[in-house]
């Protein structure tokens, strides 16, 4: 599945200048990977077969436990 990170307010498309994207985004190192834990702004997918995208609101992802490893970086940890 093909995911996207929303890095955007989808209703005002600002989050400002400057963000510190580990504290924004819920950054990790986690058995030597990066780790997205917090998504603000929601998340997209795509549905297998259709190609239909889903959005989901931050605001219906607070307090659950989603993670998202990102590939091909690594960390020490």
């Amino acid at each position: 599945m093909f995911q996207k990170i929303l890095s955007q307010d989808l209703e005002t498309y600002s989050i400002g200048p400057y963000v510190e994207l580990q504290e924004l985004f819920g950054i990790v190192c986690e058995n030597s990977k990066w780790v997205i834990t917090k998504y603000p702004f929601g998340f997209s997918y795509f549905k297998k077969g259709t190609g239909e995208e889903v959005q989901i609101p931050g605001d219906e992802l607070i307090s659950k436990a989603y993670k998202t490893f990102v590939k091909n970086f690594y960390c020490d940890g």
